[in-house]
This record gives C-alpha cells, structure tokens and sequence, in this order.
C-alpha cells in the first residue's frame, strides 16, 4: 500500500435509486506502525458542520456525532469496523485572520481532516479538489468539503475550495450545502488490494497516463501527442502518482522545451508548486513564456512563484495594475503589487477595500528603500489604523526618508485616530496619540492602550 493507492473499504450510497455501493478511499499518509490515513476520494454526503447557529468547535459539533454515530455503523460491516483505528484528533486554532479556538482534543475513529493535514498531504491544490457522488449532490451539495478546524470566526468552520486551496476563513457552521470527505486510520493489512497498477493499464493520451501515474508509458504517447496545456492539467489532477511520474520523466529528459513550458504553466495554475518551481529554475524559458507564467502565478496569488519568475526576468508592467483595479481577492492582489510595485499609485481606490494589501505594500516597498511612495497615498494612515497595522504604522512613521519629507497633516493623524477608535482598536489609538502627539499637539497617553478608546 503506497501514498496516492485508491483502496475499496466499506459501504455507501452512490447513486439516487440502488444499493450502496463499495466507498473508495484514497491513501494519505502510512505511518511507521503500517496503519494508513484514508481519504475518501468523493465527496460522499453533504450535511451542516453543526446543525444550530452559534459558536461551536470539532469537539462539540453534531458532524463529528454523526460520522461517529451513524456514518460509521452504516457504512462499515463488524469486521471492518474492528480495523478501524482510534485516531487523536488534535484541536487546532485558527490564526490565520484573529485566533480562532480550536477546543480540546478528541479521540475519534471517523473524522474530518485538520488544517495541518489539509496543506501538508496533498502537493498541489489541484489534488485537494473531489466530485460529488449523485447520492451526495441530491441536496444541491457544492464541492466544497468541511475540515474539522474552525474558520475565520468561532461559528464558522475551515473548507477546502472548489478550487482545492484550503480556505481558512470558511463557512458559516449552519450551512447545510457544504460536502462531506470524512477521512479514517486502518490497520495493516486491513483493506483489500488497490485497483490495477496503473502500469499495467493501456492509456492513449500522455495526459491521462501521466495523471494515473503510468510514467513508462508517456514517452512514446508523446511522439504521437505532443503534450498540450490542457493535457498537461488533466495529468496534474490524478495526484501524487501524477508528480512523481511529471518528476521521472523530467530526470530522463523526456519533455523537449515546448512540453516544459505547459507544464510548468499547468502547474502554476492548479497549484503545483514544487513542480513548477523545478520547471522555471531548471528550464531558460523566454521573456513571452516567463510573463505567460507570471500571468498565471498572479491569478494564483502564489507569491512565491510571482517572485521567483520576477527573478527571472518576467514583466508585469500593465497586466498588474489593471488586476489591481478589477477587485483581486487579497491574495492575488498582493502577487500583482509584487509584480509592478509602481500599480500601487495608481490603483489606490482599489487597494483601499483589501487593507491586507495595504499593509504588505508598506513592508513590500520598506525592503525596497521606497516608502516616501506610500507615504503619498491618500487617507494610507486611516487605513492602517483601521486595521491595527501596527507594525506598518511604525515601519512608516519611523522612516527616516519619510520623516524627511514629513507628507502627513495634523488632519492625518486625528483622522486616523477616529478610524481606530470606530473600529476599537485601543492599541493603534494610543501609539498613534503617544508617539506622534508632538505632530499635532494632542495628549500622550501611555501604558492603558483601551482608555484610549
């Protein structure tokens, strides 16, 4: 049993009309003592992660009862059940947008994956992604799936996207249409053989047998097929076997320069990123490909990648700044500033409804010996305090070829402490009137950041 087998192991209704029908699981993880994390490979059910409105964690939640206390005796005859292993569910706060409780730890034999899980078992979005049984989208199911985390808010909880990237702000606990993967450690030895090597299976298209893992395969298909982009993301949907087969054939120079750069672009996109990394540091991709990939590293919001194809060479000069004005999520917004600094002038209105952006920029153009150019931006100081940017507030008041120019108005501080006071932030208040009270005349407030407000 190896990481990426498909393994059959107990039962569940599949279809509309019929019996159920034998649930397929896909390998995760096998660990020292022989036993295997399980996955299911569909999305088998579609349910609330609890099933009233109010703050809730995986401990107390009516999903975790109802996958231990009627999916479990449902789904697993006596035998299997008895090969199911009692796994330590670990809480996990969320921290990615305010500290989120997680609860206590749990001892489950069915449950859902954790956040950690969640990013470090799958190697690219695309891997993370699943369909929906008819049986599961009866109810209108997206292909969204729960985790066990909680979300941006104790009342919610953490999804994985259509998409496969890990959404850690999440849903509200009550939605009833998210899908359901619920995930299990087995014994050794405890599940029938997987399906057929895919080695032993005859494939006609180097996309499919790449993405089945069929690596032997692929280079003759390939004299008869030369691998498109759109091949090559149906390759990188099949999951690890997929990688691992993309990696073989790189190491024997099978791919001419063509195949490399569809590939690379096919990985930028579903989110591959150690494979395309290889590809852009190992191929001497042109200026037209390098601002191709830059492109698709934007739309991402894989900062890494943009910065890596930046290095390179790539160019984002007009593409950045017209992503910026359409409205970006935050993520691709902060890759398109990365991509062309300058966007930031004149897509400020923009930048001004995704205060993560705002405060990157300040970081990003520090590192750069350029923040006089965010000291020019309108109102920069009330978006700041609004957020309790603190640590951006400091970068950008400290600075010393800002307090040369000294752009800020007596009016810009007041107007950032009334952001701050609204939005009950005692802390950024009281820096603001403490540090800086000299700048307009206001009283110093020290120690008690909350009676500022």
């Amino acid at each position: 049993m190896r990481v990426g087998d498909i393994i059959p192991f107990g039962s569940w209704p599949q279809k509309l009309e019929g019996p159920s029908l034998p649930l397929h699981w896909r390998v995760l993880e096998v660990r020292d003592d022989g036993s295997a994390l399980l996955l299911t490979r569909d999305i088998i059910e579609c349910r609330s992660y609890h099933d009233s409105r109010g703050n809730i964690t995986w401990q107390n939640c009516n999903l975790r009862q109802w996958l231990n206390g009627v999916f479990a005796p449902r789904a697993f005859s006596p035998q299997e059940r008895q090969r199911l292993m009692l796994e330590h569910c670990e809480a996990e706060n969320n921290n990615a947008f305010r500290k989120v409780l997680g609860g206590g730890d749990t001892e489950d034999y069915v449950f859902c994956l954790g956040l950690d899980q969640a990013q470090r078992l799958f190697d690219a979005d695309a891997m993370r992604q699943a369909q929906l049984t008819p049986y599961a989208q009866r109810a209108h199911s997206t292909r969204w799936w729960w985790l066990r985390a909680p979300g941006g808010h104790q009342f919610a909880a953490a999804t994985v996207a259509e998409q496969g990237f890990v959404d850690y702000n999440g849903f509200h606990a009550s939605l009833d249409c998210i899908g359901v993967r619920p995930a299990i450690v087995v014994a050794p030895c405890a599940v029938d053989a997987p399906w057929t090597p895919a080695e032993a299976m005859d494939f006609t298209h180097a996309g499919v047998a790449l993405r089945y893992g069929a690596a032997a395969q692929v280079p003759a298909l390939l004299h008869r097929e030369r691998l498109r982009a759109e091949t090559a993301e149906v390759a990188l949907t099949g999951g690890n076997p997929s990688i691992d087969a993309i990696n073989s054939l790189l190491d024997q120079g099978v791919f001419d320069h063509s195949d490399r750069f569809h590939l690379c672009l096919s990985a930028v996109r579903v989110g591959a990123s150690h494979l395309a990394q290889r590809l852009v540091e190992e191929s001497c991709f042109d200026q037209t490909h390098l601002n191709w990939l830059l492109k698709a590293a934007v739309e991402r919001g894989s900062l890494p990648l943009t910065e890596l194809v930046i290095s390179c060479g790539a160019s984002g000069e007009g593409y950045a700044a017209a992503y910026l004005k359409a409205g970006a999520r935050p993520a691709s917004a902060l890759c398109a500033l990365a991509a062309e600094p300058q966007a930031a002038l004149g897509c400020w209105e923009a930048m001004q409804t995704l205060p993560a952006v705002t405060g990157f920029a300040v970081g990003f153009f520090q590192r750069r010996g350029q923040l006089q150019l965010v000291a020019q931006l309108p109102h920069v100081l009330e978006v700041l305090a609004r957020e309790n940017c603190l640590d951006e507030l400091r970068l950008l008041l400290a600075d010393e070829s800002v307090q040369a120019a000294d752009p800020f108005e007596a009016a810009s501080y007041l107007e950032a402490i009334e952001a701050a006071k609204r939005a009950g932030h005692g802390a950024a208040v009281a820096f603001l009137l403490d540090a800086h009270a000299t700048k307009f005349g206001g009283p110093r407030v020290t120690g008690h950041p909350n009676l500022a407000l």
